[in-house]
Protein backbone atom coordinates (compact mmCIF):
# COMPACT_ATOMS: atom_id res chain seq x y z
CA UNK A 1 0.00 0.00 0.00
CA UNK A 2 2.81 2.43 0.83
CA UNK A 3 4.30 2.00 -2.64
CA UNK A 4 0.98 2.83 -4.31
CA UNK A 5 0.56 5.88 -2.10
CA UNK A 6 4.06 7.10 -3.01
CA UNK A 7 3.42 6.61 -6.72
CA UNK A 8 0.18 8.59 -6.50
CA UNK A 9 1.91 11.40 -4.60
CA UNK A 10 4.76 11.41 -7.14
CA UNK A 11 2.25 11.65 -9.98
CA UNK A 12 0.41 14.50 -8.22
CA UNK A 13 3.68 16.35 -7.69
CA UNK A 14 4.73 15.97 -11.32
CA UNK A 15 1.34 17.14 -12.56
CA UNK A 16 1.24 20.10 -10.18
CA UNK A 17 4.74 21.17 -11.26
CA UNK A 18 3.64 21.09 -14.90
CA UNK A 19 0.54 23.13 -14.12
CA UNK A 20 2.47 25.68 -12.06
CA UNK A 21 4.77 26.32 -15.03
CA UNK A 22 1.78 27.29 -17.19
CA UNK A 23 -0.49 28.97 -14.69
CA UNK A 24 -1.97 32.22 -16.05
CA UNK A 25 -0.77 34.47 -13.28
CA UNK A 26 1.79 34.67 -10.55
CA UNK A 27 2.51 32.02 -7.95
CA UNK A 28 1.71 34.65 -5.34
CA UNK A 29 -1.77 35.23 -6.75
CA UNK A 30 -2.43 31.51 -7.05
CA UNK A 31 -1.18 30.85 -3.52
CA UNK A 32 -3.41 33.63 -2.18
CA UNK A 33 -6.44 32.22 -4.04
CA UNK A 34 -5.64 28.68 -2.86
CA UNK A 35 -5.05 29.76 0.73
CA UNK A 36 -1.56 28.26 0.84
CA UNK A 37 1.87 29.83 1.37
CA UNK A 38 3.59 31.08 -1.76
CA UNK A 39 6.75 29.39 -0.54
CA UNK A 40 4.99 26.02 -0.64
CA UNK A 41 4.07 26.45 -4.29
CA UNK A 42 7.56 27.74 -5.10
CA UNK A 43 9.18 24.74 -3.39
CA UNK A 44 6.92 22.29 -5.26
CA UNK A 45 7.67 24.07 -8.54
CA UNK A 46 11.41 23.91 -7.82
CA UNK A 47 11.28 20.21 -6.98
CA UNK A 48 12.15 20.77 -3.32
CA UNK A 49 8.82 19.58 -1.91
CA UNK A 50 6.28 16.95 -2.85
CA UNK A 51 2.66 17.95 -3.27
CA UNK A 52 0.15 16.62 -0.79
CA UNK A 53 -3.34 15.67 -1.93
CA UNK A 54 -4.64 18.60 0.14
CA UNK A 55 -2.36 21.06 -1.66
CA UNK A 56 -3.41 19.70 -5.03
CA UNK A 57 -7.08 20.06 -4.06
CA UNK A 58 -6.57 23.65 -2.90
CA UNK A 59 -4.79 24.61 -6.14
CA UNK A 60 -7.41 22.83 -8.26
CA UNK A 61 -10.20 24.70 -6.46
CA UNK A 62 -8.38 28.01 -6.93
CA UNK A 63 -7.89 27.38 -10.64
CA UNK A 64 -11.58 26.45 -10.98
CA UNK A 65 -12.57 29.77 -9.39
CA UNK A 66 -10.25 31.63 -11.77
CA UNK A 67 -11.76 29.73 -14.67
CA UNK A 68 -15.29 30.69 -13.65
CA UNK A 69 -14.26 34.33 -13.31
CA UNK A 70 -12.55 34.32 -16.72
CA UNK A 71 -15.47 32.58 -18.40
CA UNK A 72 -17.94 35.08 -16.96
CA UNK A 73 -15.75 37.99 -18.03
CA UNK A 74 -15.39 36.53 -21.52
CA UNK A 75 -19.16 36.18 -21.90
CA UNK A 76 -19.75 39.74 -20.72
CA UNK A 77 -17.14 41.18 -23.08
CA UNK A 78 -18.45 39.25 -26.07
CA UNK A 79 -22.03 40.27 -25.32
CA UNK A 80 -20.98 43.93 -25.03
CA UNK A 81 -19.06 43.69 -28.30
CA UNK A 82 -22.04 42.15 -30.08
CA UNK A 83 -24.42 44.82 -28.73
CA UNK A 84 -22.07 47.52 -29.92
CA UNK A 85 -21.70 45.93 -33.37
CA UNK A 86 -25.49 45.81 -33.83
Amino acid sequence: MATTCCHIRDALTILLRQILRGVPGSLSALAREAGVPRSTLARVAAGELEASPELVAAVADALARWSETCTTGTRRLRAARERRAS
